[in-house]
């Protein structure tokens, strides 16, 4: 076989048109988040709170030990696992729902334990793991111990549409974040207000981000990315039907490897190569 320049155009063209279709696929990308880095931060300010939808209450969230004067021991946790991606280099990026595997981290031990609960009530003052924990106080007249709060087995979920990226960074608002599960221990001292012990588990759903800045996605060389991204969004707490809101924030960082754009352009070459060695043998026989 004589390779003319019909052959030659034609060939070039299919390897324009392979790579093209190859530039434009986005593959699926995994991300390891930086347990080091990466967190979620609670924040809930002093409020009014109705209680069976009659009693007005104030409310605060305190430490459960240690100082009584602030929140600034179980309202935050690192977060570790992997979040899944479609992701095209320098082109998109889609967070894809119900995915990721998204961990919150124990931050240390609070009260109640899991064990401890008979059905209707916990049975002791015992402490357990959990990823975030906290003390409820109420005023009547004075401020006083109301309940002990923890949640554990937190699992986080991150979704979106196709997001464009543009000089390596994208909207920080196109993305929803939330508690893809979790469970919830509530253990009241105070049940003559209204609040008795009640525990919640499952889905709790995802909210859009609020604007917090764009995300970034860094080259580090080679394949390897770094995603960046902030956490900006509402936060309501169902304390057996008396809600609390506050605010969600935080940071994600996440790692991954992706594959070179010098790796498509050897594929496109190949996929040619062996096609004008068939057809070359073909004629041949």
């Amino acid at each position: 076989m004589t390779l003319t320049s019909r052959h030659a155009s034609a060939f070039a063209a299919i390897g324009a048109l392979l790579l093209a279709a190859t530039a434009a696929q986005a593959a699926p990308v995994s991300w390891t988040i930086d347990s080091t880095q990466s967190f979620v931060q609670l924040a809930i300010p002093q409020q009014s709170v109705q209680v069976n939808n009659t009693t007005s209450l104030t409310v605060r969230i305190r430490n459960q030990t240690g100082s009584a004067s602030t929140w600034n021991a179980g309202n935050k946790a690192f977060m570790g696992g992997t979040i899944d991606t479609n992701y095209i280099d320098n082109g998109t990026i889609q967070f894809l729902a119900g995915q990721s595997n998204m961990l919150g981290l124990n931050s240390g031990n609070y009260r109640p334990d899991p064990a401890s609960w008979n059905g209707t009530a916990y049975t002791n003052t015992a402490f357990a793991p959990a990823v975030f924990g906290s003390k409820v106080q109420a005023q009547v007249l004075v401020f006083l111990d109301a309940a002990f709060l923890s949640i554990a087995n937190v699992f986080y979920e991150l979704n979106s549409g196709v997001i464009p990226i543009a000089a390596g960074t994208f909207s920080g608002t196109a993305e929803n974040f939330g508690l893809a599960s979790a469970s919830l221990e509530f253990d009241s001292v105070l049940s003559s207000l209204g609040l008795p012990d009640a525990r919640a588990s499952g889905p709790v759903g995802a909210t859009q981000l609020n604007a917090d800045g764009l995300w970034t996605i860094a080259n580090l060389g080679g394949g390897n990315r770094k995603l960046t991204g902030a956490l900006n969004l509402p936060l309501a707490i169902d304390l057996n039907g008396t809600i609390v809101n506050g605010q969600v924030t935080g940071l994600i960082v996440a790692t991954a490897t992706v594959p070179e754009p010098t790796t498509f352009v050897l594929l496109g070459g190949g996929a040619i190569a062996i096609a004008l060695l068939r057809r070359r043998t073909a004629r041949r026989r």
